[in-house]
């Protein structure tokens, strides 16, 4: 019977709350004024407290899920009303005018490069990696657009060059202790080891639409946490509406100074010269009393019985003997006449162009018997002979100076290391490095390769070369050559992927070697060959 009677009794305690479940939303006015007149008769106490108490939970649960609900449903119709508006309007604009069939936006339009531009269907640039004859294709497209753009990148170089020449004549006042007084502390952008104006890159690949990015090269990067703690300003992130991109990197001479000899470990001249091997462009060459720092001979150039050979300086410099290295051993080649590694003004464009560049008299060998007979062979550079017979061109020299309309078109080289013709692409025509915390060499060649093996240590003082179209003076009709465009001297450390090359018309003015070449050979009117694939 106990049992019996809990259960009623229990059941008659649980009914209560069900009953009044249905009417929560209609005591509220009675809840509030309840719970004012608890307020004001404090000195009730006991079970009267707890049931109140339960009341106000129980009714206060409704009164916060309530509202929430509702406002949730007002903000949601608030929110979707201009989002239904916006499709109504954006479905009439795409139907009108188009005869009841929906035509895509761009139908009509040239999209065989991503426009900068943006529109409503466009909101961002499309970035896409193109191959180099696309970007060639691109720049004829877009010139008038795209110069604008180098010019305005010119005066971001110019702008950041000088600044920076002023934080490292302050560093060395530092560090010579010259500076009696303290000075302001200026801005300090740390060790920019080089920069460049080139085409921006994703990955190393260039992108489209093309756009002028001005590359700046640091010995370590470093995060803004730890830019603060070595009190190093970070650098901008646009001059002049130009982007700044930042990599890292460091350069030094691409001379050789492992022993000589061939050696699995890629050490020393891949393929030496046989001594009974006629004397041209690309054979390993270095100063007597230096052998085993060898660099490459550009090429052998001469008139009237008379021969000379190019190379830079740091190859071989003023008044030291010059040596062949081949297969049995080294034999004296001769000496050099000139050499230069500055940079100077030029009079027409007053830009500072940095040179490193050494040429030479040329003799026979006469120290083994076998080479008596031997006799040089002028504007022959090795590997190229090599080329099928359509390839096998006239050697020029350009009497001008390279500008950004020439980037990007293939460029080829030889040198004593690699032992092979390269080809790259110009990446850049105004480049310069800072090699060994020295004053920065500037307007410099930048050739690039997408795979290694471009540029090793040994080929300081090859040629770059590109196809090109001259004017036959005979015919007046264009025909195909090699262009020589630079001087290869320095290269990306841990890197073989890039070449920094000086201006040849540059190099040729300086050593006088206008008296030295054919004046045939030196031309200023020539344009990169169409047919450069």
């Amino acid at each position: 019977m106990k049992k019996k009677a809990t259960r009623k009794s229990a059941s008659k305690k649980q009914t209560p709350p069900k009953k009044k479940t249905p009417k929560k939303k209609t005591p509220k006015k009675k809840a509030v004024k309840k719970k004012t007149a608890k307020k004001g008769t404090a000195k009730k106490q006991g079970a009267k407290k707890k049931t109140t108490k339960k009341a106000v939970k129980k009714k206060a649960a409704p009164k916060k899920t309530a509202p929430k609900k509702a406002a949730t449903k007002k903000t949601a119709a608030k929110k979707s009303a201009p989002k239904a508006a916006a499709a109504k309007k954006a479905v009439k604009k795409t139907s009108k005018n188009q005869g009841g069939a929906v035509e895509h936006p761009l139908q009509g339009k040239s999209t065989v490069f991503a426009s900068s531009k943006t529109n409503e269907w466009q909101p961002y640039p499309l970035l896409r990696i193109v191959e180099r004859k696309e970007v060639r294709q691109e720049m004829e497209s877009r010139r008038d657009e795209l110069d604008a753009q180098y010019e305005k990148a010119k005066i971001a170089y110019k702008i950041l060059s000088k600044e920076l020449d002023k934080q490292r004549k302050q560093r060395e006042q530092k560090e010579g202790k010259k500076a009696k007084v303290k000075q302001k502390q200026l801005k300090d952008y740390g060790d920019v080891t080089g920069m460049a104006i080139c085409f921006r890159t994703k990955y190393g690949l260039t992108v489209s639409p093309l756009q002028y990015v001005l590359m700046l090269n640091v010995a370590n990067k470093k995060s803004m946490h730890e830019l603060g703690q070595r009190k190093i300003d970070p650098l901008p992130t646009a001059i002049n509406d130009t982007p700044v991109k930042v990599v890292q990197g460091t350069f030094e001479l691409a001379d050789s100074n492992t022993p000589i000899g061939i050696n699995a470990t890629g050490h020393g001249i891949l393929d030496p010269p046989d001594p009974e091997e006629s004397l041209i462009g690309g054979q390993p060459i270095a100063q007597a009393s230096t052998p085993n720092k060898f660099g490459t001979l550009g090429i052998v150039f001469g008139e009237n019985g008379a021969n000379y050979g190019i190379t830079n300086k740091h190859v071989a410099a003023r008044p030291k003997k010059v040596i062949r290295l081949t297969e049995s051993g080294s034999q004296q080649i001769g000496k050099v006449e000139k050499s230069i590694a500055s940079g100077r003004t030029d009079d027409q464009t007053n830009e500072v162009y940095f040179c490193d560049a050494s040429y030479l008299s040329l003799d026979l060998p006469k120290v083994p018997d076998v080479v008596k007979n031997v006799e040089t062979v002028p504007y022959k550079i090795e590997g190229y002979d090599d080329l099928p017979s359509g390839m096998q061109l006239d050697i020029f020299f350009s009497n001008r100076i390279v500008d950004n309309h020439e980037s990007n078109c293939p460029v080829y080289k030889f040198g004593a290391r690699t032992g092979e013709l390269k080809e790259g692409f110009l990446a850049s025509t105004t480049a310069e490095v800072v090699i060994v915390s020295g004053p920065p060499k500037r307007n410099l060649l930048l050739a690039a390769s997408e795979l290694e093996g471009f540029l090793l240590p040994g080929d300081s003082g090859s040629l770059l070369l590109m196809k090109a179209d001259v004017k036959d003076e005979t015919s007046g009709d264009d025909k195909l050559v090699w262009m020589v465009i630079g001087i290869v001297f320095a290269q990306l450390q841990a890197s073989s992927k890039v070449a920094f090359a000086c201006q040849i018309s540059q190099v040729i003015k300086r050593l006088q070697l206008d008296q030295l070449i054919d004046n045939s050979r030196l031309v200023s009117q020539w344009k990169p060959s169409k047919d450069t694939d």
